[in-house]
């Protein structure tokens, strides 16, 4: 017989006031007490899982507003430089024919490099930084960006590539 079969037949027995056994009674509180301690053990689990869930979200809410205002902060700091680049494409455009593809970014790459150095790359980091396969491509995207007006080289030494004006959005 289960604690709960003893208990209900207890309850039983008080109810339709019939005499229960002295060894049955001892039974039943003992598995009175253990169903008790059990209830009394899961209503401690409980609190202390929710202390815990409570915590936890409590850390978790300030770790989100942290972040929140990391991304704000990139967000912004981002947005300033997008407008400061259009700025100075815009102030420096001369009306030059439009370039694509790699050209675009043979040339997106001269001017970022030239501006955190000082001095431009060589053939083979720019080849490096956009992936392509040799220098000798790059030095064809060269040739024609000179010929736009774009850049000028100055009789084929390296590192000596000036930038002419800027290229136009679109």
């Amino acid at each position: 017989m289960t604690d709960q079969e003893l208990i209900a037949q207890i309850n039983e027995c008080l109810d339709k006031d019939v005499a229960v056994s002295i060894s049955k009674m001892k039974d039943a509180l003992r598995a009175y007490r253990r169903e008790n301690k059990r209830l009394k053990g899961v209503a401690q689990y409980n609190y202390n899982a929710t202390d815990t869930y409570m915590k936890i979200a409590a850390e978790s809410e300030g770790r989100n507003y942290l972040l929140n205002q990391q991304i704000i902060q990139l967000r912004t700091e981002h947005a300033a430089e997008n407008d400061r680049l259009k700025a100075q494409k815009k102030s420096l455009a001369n009306g030059l024919k439009q370039i694509k593809g790699t050209q675009a970014k043979v040339f997106d790459y001269l001017v970022q490099f030239i501006g955190e150095h000082g001095y431009s790359p060589s053939q083979r980091e720019i080849a490096d930084a956009l992936g392509l396969q040799s220098s000798s491509t790059v030095n064809g995207h060269l040739e024609r960006l000179e010929k736009k007006g774009y850049i000028d080289r100055n009789g084929g030494r390296p590192r000596a590539i000036k930038i002419l004006g800027m290229r136009e959005e679109g």
